[in-house]
Formats: C-alpha cells, sequence, structure tokens
C-alpha cells in the first residue's frame, strides 16, 4: 500500500516482461501472473511475453503467501500437463515471489513449488518479512529492494537480463 510502492511494482512487472521479449529470446519465454493480498488469483497463464502488457494491480488487504504459492505450483503443473504437439522442450520455470507484507506459508506448500521451479523471493521496502521469504526461495536468499529511485524496475530488469541470457546461451 501507500507511498508509490504499487505504482512501482506495476511499472517494474512489465519492465521484467519487456526485458524477457527481446527478439534474440525468440517467443520463448511464457508469463503467468498471480497477483495476491489477503486473496490470490491468476490474473495472466502461459502467455507469451512479446506483446504482453499486464494489467496494473492495486494494494488491499492483508498477504497470502499460502494461495500464492498453491496457484503458483498449480499454474507451473497445469502448463506442464498441457498438450505439446509440436514437443518443445521446457526450461525449470522460475517463480519470482515478491511481497512487502509478513505472512506464512507451511513447510509442505513450500517444498511443493520449489519442487516444480526455482523461487526468487524479492523484498521489497524496508519492513518487509525476510525472514518468511528466505525460506520460500530455493536459494535462501530475499533479495531486499529499497522503495525509490526505480530500484524495484532496476532489480527486475536485471532478473529479465539475466534469464534471457541463460535462455539464450542454453538454446539448441
Amino acid at each position: 500500500g501507500g507511498h508509490g510502492k504499487i505504482d512501482e511494482c506495476n511499472l517494474a512487472k512489465n519492465g521484467l516482461v519487456t526485458e524477457t521479449a527481446v527478439p534474440e529470446n525468440k517467443d520463448g519465454f511464457l508469463i503467468t501472473e498471480i497477483p495476491f493480498n489477503d486473496r490470490a488469483s491468476r490474473t495472466v497463464f502461459a502467455k507469451s511475453a512479446v506483446g504482453l502488457k499486464l494489467k496494473p494491480g492495486n494494494a488491499s488487504g492483508g498477504t497470502d503467501f499460502e494461495r500464492a504459492l498453491e496457484l503458483a505450483h498449480k499454474s507451473v503443473t497445469e502448463l506442464e500437463n498441457r498438450a505439446n504437439p509440436d514437443g518443445y522442450k521446457f526450461y525449470r520455470p522460475v517463480a519470482i515471489l515478491m511481497s512487502d507484507g509478513h505472512s506464512n506459508a507451511n513447510d509442505q506448500t513450500i517444498q511443493k513449488v520449489q519442487e516444480v521451479a526455482d523461487v526468487i523471493c524479492i523484498a521489497f521496502g524496508m519492513d518487509a518479512n525476510t525472514s518468511m521469504l528466505e525460506k520460500i526461495a530455493t536459494d535462501g536468499k530475499a533479495h531486499r529492494v529499497s522503495m525509490g529511485a526505480g530500484d524495484l524496475q532496476k532489480f527486475l530488469a536485471k532478473v529479465g537480463k539475466t534469464l534471457s541470457d541463460s535462455f539464450q546461451a542454453t538454446r539448441v
């Protein structure tokens, strides 16, 4: 809520999409978005990053990591089980969980998501619950990003560039 956090979040998430939609990636990234506050919902499922514009989110309510992680697991599983007549090889999914709040998730839900995706956690703002985010992150790190000066946009652009570089380096 407040202080422009949601505005920066909206700009940053679209910047990440733009970074993964570069022509060198040849339409190689599929994006799913699961905004969450006191509830979670999937607003985009497995859409190409090329030309994708995510709708602005809004800040309200509490924070429900549990439901967001359950939907992330469901989304990865649905994508893996979707018909693939062209025989595309999918790389290991990456889930990016970003929050400025405090919440919990049970160990079983965390483990289920970590089994199907690499989870990157971003603690947005100085008051974010880094200990829970560290537990959720595959690498055990919560990347703290401060408010202001476009720090979140810069961080997510760097994440997008890293994903793009990795994709381009391993493409056959």
